[in-house]
């Protein structure tokens, strides 16, 4: 992502968008890109093309890509939600938190 990215950069070329969409296509499409933990990388894919067409002042294309991201933001909310409130706990331990507290836990982060 960050070749790609700063190839945008140096040369200013579509090369560089070609490998974000080929990047994003693949985050959406395969297994492995869809595994725990790898979940995280759409939203940085569609970071970086905003900025990029933002650099090439193509603001449609930077609103779309930015749409993208926001319609990302409530599971990634979800996830942080599970990670904070779990804590890798295991399935019905103690220390899990409550409803309320998973609640009040999403809306701190959402607000942030």
């Amino acid at each position: 992502i960050l070749a790609a990215h700063q190839l945008q950069y140096n040369d200013g070329s579509l090369n560089a968008i070609d490998v974000l969409y080929d990047l994003r296509d693949r985050s959406v499409r395969t297994d492995y890109w869809n595994t725990a933990g790898m979940e995280i990388w759409r939203p940085v894919i569609d970071n970086a093309l905003v900025n990029a067409f933002v650099k090439k002042r193509e603001w449609r294309l930077a609103l779309r890509s930015l749409e993208d991201l926001r319609g990302g933001v409530e599971q990634g909310v979800d996830r942080e939600v599970e990670q904070w409130c779990d804590g890798g706990s295991e399935g019905g331990a103690s220390d899990a938190a409550s409803e309320e507290e998973r609640t009040q836990t999403k809306e701190v982060i959402a607000a942030a």
